[in-house]
């Protein structure tokens, strides 16, 4: 991976590893707290896709305010209403406001997000934006990667109110290096070359990028929602430290290597082997043992690791600087709803149908997005045919 040298980038991107480390700090540990406050399956996975209905709902837009009025304000703003909601956190007692918090948390995210993550590729010019890019998602993966491995231990050696001053912890540090100094970014985009939302999200150069985006992340949230469930369940609950650790490990390196990875192949290629590789990780969750715990880490690991990354590089590609946070809103919207599906829908099929059968439809579902992806790229292809002979 090329390093920019780039000093804004470097402090946008490291104020971003500490504000993913607060946020996922909480995810590997709500599954066990909400069993233990008596919540049942189905309760248990809406209360963790609050969080992800929360920054669905306010994506788009949260990009499309970031766009007309500022990148950094609306960074700043959504960090701060983070911090309010997390504090929050310490306060909640019964079931409703368990969900209001975690869906205030979910849009406080999404303003930061679709704000940030467009502020790094405005602040270098094009021919570096891959670069920033490389440096922005790979240091908010490292700050994933040691909360989600970090977590488990946390909580058992104190309890959920340790989690929480963590995570408020890392995210005022975010606050602080983020606000260090007045960052030069455009505070207003030229509207004359804005598109609608419409134009935008019914590109297929955008649209595409984002079902895989979604694919990526409903295996992610249902295994990161249930595995844990089915290993306690088995009591076997050291096989969740590996995992998490194995995940840590295969998402920061497939990050670290993936621009040696891409230059092996196109970036259509590249993308046909991530969604293979999704598809054959799910198959694994038929029999759970050691074995297959660590190969689910580095299947999902790694998935996430190259998958993220390469797609947002399409979208950057595919939009002009005057719609670039909307269109990564729209991208950003697949790891919400995907989450959201695959703790809260699949919930619901767990309650029903049991873990096996609901691992065993998403396993479907992802051998079909292969399917609809690859006739895309075949029409792709015809139609640049089409257009080199006319």
């Amino acid at each position: 991976m090329a390093i920019t040298n780039n000093k804004i980038t470097w402090q946008i991107a490291s104020a971003n590893l500490f504000y993913w480390a607060g946020v996922y700090l909480f995810l590997p540990v709500l599954p066990l707290w909400y069993n233990k406050l008596g919540m049942s399956g189905e309760e248990l996975g809406i209360a963790i896709g609050m969080y992800s209905l929360g920054s669905l709902s306010f994506r788009i837009l949260a990009g499309r305010i970031a766009d007309y009025y500022g990148h950094q304000k609306v960074t700043v703003i959504s960090m701060i209403t983070t911090l309010l909601t997390i504090l929050a956190y310490f306060f909640v007692n019964n079931y409703f406001s368990i969900l209001f918090f975690r869906f205030l948390h979910g849009m406080s995210g999404a303003g930061y997000s679709s704000a940030s993550s467009a502020a790094v590729t405005l602040v270098n010019h094009d021919d570096k934006v891959k670069d920033a890019i490389s440096l922005y998602t790979l240091l908010s993966m490292i700050g994933i990667s040691l909360s989600t491995s970090l977590a488990i231990y946390l909580y058992h050696i104190g309890n959920i109110n340790l989690i929480i001053s963590c995570s408020f912890a890392t995210t005022l540090l975010s606050v602080a290096i983020f606000t260090r100094k007045n960052l030069p970014i455009q505070s207003r985009q030229n509207t004359s070359e804005s598109l609608s939302v419409r134009e935008i999200i019914l590109n297929s150069k955008i649209y595409i990028p984002t079902i895989n985006q979604f694919s990526i992340y409903l295996c992610y949230g249902c295994l990161m929602t249930f595995l844990p469930l089915i290993i306690n369940s088995q009591g076997k609950e050291k096989y969740l430290t590996i995992y998490y650790l194995v995940y840590a490990i295969s998402i920061v390196f497939s990050r670290v290597f993936i621009t040696k990875i891409s230059n092996l192949m196109s970036v259509n290629t590249l993308v046909t082997y991530i969604l293979f590789l999704l598809s054959a990780t799910m198959l694994l969750t038929i029999h759970i043992d050691l074995s297959s715990i660590i190969l689910l880490g580095v299947g999902i690991g790694v998935c996430s690791g190259l998958g993220t990354p390469v797609l947002a590089s399409l979208i950057v590609a595919n939009s002009k600087s005057s719609n670039r946070g909307t269109a990564l809103g729209f991208f950003s919207m697949a790891i919400d709803l995907g989450i959201f599906s695959g703790s809260v829908i699949m919930g619901l099929l767990v309650q029903n149908l049991g873990f096996h059968s609901m691992y065993l439809i998403v396993f479907i579902l992802t051998v079909m997005n292969i399917a609809f992806y690859l006739n895309w790229i075949r029409n792709q292809e015809k139609i640049l045919t089409m257009a080199t002979q006319s």
